[in-house]
């Protein structure tokens, strides 16, 4: 499991806590089972905001009908994954737009199929849309069937985030699996 820093205080100074807290069974002196609660909530709260998002998006998401041609080309980057249970901290992410909008490559070790750049409705202006075939991260036995990538362009370069299909609940079997941070630069292919 990977290590997070402190992010949080691990005993909250709210009325009544040690109640709740003991209602769930937590051991307030266990500062390593406080850490994995607080893990697990943030994990939930974090994929129910970015399942909602995707959700939303998804709904008024179009292919474009003309790729700006600055965007046509192929892009590599990582993405740092965000989710508690999965142990491989980034996620390699290559992709090739061509003019009409569709995308092919890869997120992870899956390959994307049937991928194609839209007009996203909300947040970010660009979303790429793919089924994945094989598994998202191999090692580990992650597989699910599709991605959204919502995406800036900025300064020459896509920033944005990467979530599969899943469940908000359920862990490496089912959950979406979300990495944030990513940054796709252009590469010069052959």
């Amino acid at each position: 499991m990977k290590a997070y820093p402190n992010r949080f205080r691990m005993k909250p100074d709210l009325p009544g806590f040690e109640n709740l807290a003991g209602l769930w069974g937590l051991d307030l002196e266990n500062e390593e089972e406080m850490q994995k609660h607080v893990r697990f909530i943030y994990s939930v709260v974090a994929l129910s905001i970015v399942a909602l998002y995707l959700a939303l998006a998804s709904c008024g998401a179009t292919p474009l009908t003309e790729v700006p041609p600055a965007m046509v080309g192929t892009w590599q980057g990582e993405a740092t994954i965000i989710v508690a249970w999965v142990d491989q901290e980034t996620l390699p992410v290559r992709v090739t737009i061509h003019p009409d909008s569709r995308v092919e490559g890869q997120a992870g070790d899956a390959t994307l199929v049937d991928g194609s750049l839209r007009k996203n409705p909300l947040g970010s202006p660009y979303i790429i849309m793919a089924d994945l075939d094989g598994p998202i991260v191999a090692t580990e036995g992650i597989e699910r069937v599709g991605v959204k990538m919502p995406l800036d362009f900025e300064e020459g370069q896509f920033v944005g985030g990467v979530a599969t299909t899943g469940t908000e609940m359920g862990g490496k079997e089912t959950m979406i699996l979300t990495a944030s941070d990513l940054v796709l630069t252009r590469i010069e292919t052959e």
